[in-house]
């Protein structure tokens, strides 16, 4: 790590304002072991199930790996310190890039052949990059009145750079209901899921002809106009009144050469505000926490409009399309049969909000006060928490956690968290 400080250079003199003004940068590397152990024997178990004569046999469990290593994380961290005023404005901005080499990866494919269908490996390599400010002022300093605000802001991304060609994460059955797809592939963040774009409804049956790129209608050999596909299990030509999925090739089958990145889970910046107000005796202090730009599939409004089974059904459903020339954006409703609830952008929605996390309002006593109660200081408070949210987000909670690189950040209307209000005294003798 080295730093410059600046502002103790004679070039810097003249300007009084700043107490402290550094360019700093570190860079390292750090070692991460693989996470399983004994990888380096060959492992075998008796086996109940085949032998001979009566005689268990042994079968190899774990081939010997003694080709693996350790992890190396490469890191480097350029930032800014600034103090400024007598300290009233503190300032400080840290970049960072850290490259993760030889990653351990479970699970890469391997000829059958070899006796084994995976082997665990070293190889492929993942940036994980972003950049932090954090501003804290202190704007007003009086004897019996101060304002002051901190406030932070990030911005994080985690991309694979490389993978090699026998390892692969993907999940999600496009050809079927209700799924999205995760990929892990380079050059795409972690967490990025794809499906199709929703255009709404087919309206008549002109609408169902498959167009060329120019729009003109395209025929079949014997000179029929051919209809939108779905090229699933037993194949299925849309009708009117069905759902309408963007044919990305114009080859009038939506099937996953269709599918469009419909975003994912990491916000683009996430951070907090906390403003604090001090008035002789009395205390304010909020805190504010958001995330912006963060993608979630609403699946509780899948489950509640899909009108696939006897499930309840939302309103939303009363405006689904019955005849012909209906203006909506609800299909109509097919019990066990047809297509009208396939993972794409209908079910996606913006999951950026500001929440008021917290907010605290206190009362010192005064000094004569404590000292008739005998005592040294005495602090009545009350405190709210999750009081509100800010949010377009039409779901019951925009907070999607995820489990894993190829989990999806589904809502399925868990109790958001809840609002709790604390009072309380703190007495000191």
């Amino acid at each position: 790590a080295i730093a410059w400080r600046i502002n103790k250079e004679p070039f810097m003199e003249r300007f009084k304002f700043i107490d402290d003004f550094r360019i700093r940068a570190s860079w390292g590397l750090t070692g991460n072991s693989p996470g399983d152990n004994y990888l380096f024997y060959s492992t075998y178990s008796a086996s109940t199930q085949y032998g001979y004569m009566g005689i268990s046999g042994v079968r190899p469990d774990a081939i010997e790996l003694t080709s693996l290593k350790w992890e190396t994380i490469e890191q480097f961290s350029p930032g800014i310190t600034f103090f400024g005023f007598k300290n009233r404005l503190n300032i400080e901005f840290d970049i960072y890039n850290k490259t993760t080499h030889n990653l351990y990866l479970k699970d890469s494919k391997i000829p059958t052949t070899a006796g084994y269908t995976s082997i665990n490996q070293n190889d492929g390599e993942m940036l994980n990059k972003g950049w932090e400010l954090m501003i804290d002022g202190k704007i007003i300093q009086k004897k019996d009145f101060s304002f002051s605000v901190n406030f932070n802001m990030s911005h994080n991304e985690n991309v694979i750079l490389s993978l090699p060609e026998n390892f692969s994460l993907e999940e999600g059955n496009m050809l079927d209901n209700g799924n999205y797809k995760v990929k892990v592939v380079p050059g795409v963040p972690i967490g990025t899921f794809y499906g199709y774009i929703f255009d709404g409804v087919y309206k008549n049956k002109e609408d169902v002809i498959v167009k060329d790129i120019g729009g003109q209608p395209v025929y079949d050999i014997t000179g029929k106009e051919k209809l939108i596909m779905q090229q699933g299990a037993n194949g299925y030509e849309f009708e009117p009144g069905d759902a309408k999925y963007r044919d990305k090739n114009h080859d009038g089958v939506i099937d996953e050469l269709d599918l469009y990145n419909l975003g994912n889970y990491n916000p683009s910046i996430m951070g907090g505000i906390g403003p604090r107000l001090q008035y002789k005796n009395w205390t304010f202090y909020v805190f504010l926490y958001y995330k912006l730009g963060q993608t979630i599939i609403n699946q509780t409004r899948m489950d509640t409009e899909k009108m696939y089974n006897h499930d309840n059904q939302s309103l939303a459903t009363n405006w689904r399309w019955r005849s012909e020339g209906d203006e909506t954006n609800v299909p109509r409703a097919l019990y066990n049969k047809g297509y009208n609830w396939m993972g794409s952008s209908r079910f996606v929605e913006d999951g950026s909000y500001l929440r008021l996390k917290t907010a605290t309002i206190s009362y010192n006593l005064s000094k004569e006060l404590c000292d008739k109660l005998k005592v040294k200081d005495v602090k009545i408070y009350g405190t709210g928490y999750n009081l509100f949210t800010w949010t377009n987000y039409s779901g019951q909670d925009p907070e999607v956690g995820l489990t894993g690189p190829t989990a999806l950040p589904k809502d399925n209307s868990r109790t958001p968290p809840s609002l709790r209000i604390t009072l309380g005294v703190n007495i000191k003798f």
